[in-house]
């Protein structure tokens, strides 16, 4: 993973590689924890009511808002590779 990007800003971890695992058999994406952090941020920012909670060992993101709202309240995740 070249480059990831929340709502047109990009997130830069403490390390120098980036890599995020996007499994299609859930719905769950994992970045490393310092781009988590920021990410985190970001998001923050946008919705006062975001919380963490742990998850099968995990944390996750909750939003007190109803789901039919998050699409206006969130802005795109964009992951990109870069060709060299």
């Amino acid at each position: 993973m070249d480059d990831v990007q929340y709502d047109n800003q990009d997130i830069q971890g403490k390390v120098g590689g980036k890599l995020a695992l996007i499994d299609s058999g859930n719905t769950s994406i994992q970045l490393p924890a310092s781009e988590f952090e920021q990410l985190k941020s970001y998001m923050r920012e946008q919705d006062d009511t975001l919380y963490e909670q742990k998850v099968d060992e995990k944390i996750i993101l909750v939003s007190r808002h109803k789901c039919e709202n998050l699409y206006s309240v969130y802005g795109d995740l964009k992951f990109m590779l870069h060709k060299t």
